[in-house]
């Protein structure tokens, strides 16, 4: 279906810039400007953490759009090197002191064919760092760049949990 609408949509945004189309592209364009703006604002934050790996701090119950997450990455010049992401969701609760983490390799990642990318190393066992990470509250991620997820908040801080995974993951090093 999409293949069939390929031809006009194109036709659309050489004559107008898209604008018959806007319905399909409006609000995921917004989301990412939003979210780009947000780290432009500091309600999220990049640093580079141990070793390749780069702590995201995402603002609270909001996981920053992958096109923000890179173009932030690329403006702070923190995407050379990097084969690891963490990212910290702050939890919405009144305390501030729980966190859900997602860990991941860059975007770019299952893309390994691409010569002008820079390689990122794959995760030997996944499962196996989950079981390293020695609690209940990591789960195996289901995408093709995630490494492992928190199924619930928790209070470790993101620095502990840097720590830890890149003392876990090779791919961080």
């Amino acid at each position: 279906t999409v293949l069939k609408e390929l031809p006009g949509l194109l036709q659309d945004l050489s004559d107008t810039g898209g604008e018959s189309y806007q319905e399909r592209w409006q609000h995921g364009f917004q989301e990412a400007m939003d979210d780009w703006k947000a780290i432009q604002q500091g309600k999220a934050s990049l640093k580079r953490g141990p070793g390749k790996m780069v702590v995201v701090m995402e603002p609270p119950d909001h996981h920053l759009s992958p096109y923000a997450l890179n173009r932030g990455l690329v403006h702070s010049g923190l995407n050379q090197g990097t084969t690891r992401i963490l990212r910290c969701l702050v939890s919405s609760s009144d305390d501030n002191n729980t966190f859900r983490y997602r860990y991941e390799m860059p975007g770019y990642a299952w893309v390994k064919k691409l010569v002008t990318r820079q390689a990122v190393p794959a995760v030997v066992d996944g499962a196996q760092l989950v079981r390293q990470l020695g609690s209940d509250c990591w789960k195996r991620s289901g995408s093709m760049i995630g490494i492992c997820d928190t199924t619930r908040p928790i209070e470790t801080p993101p620095e502990e949990v840097a720590s830890l995974l890149h003392k876990l993951d090779d791919g961080c090093q």
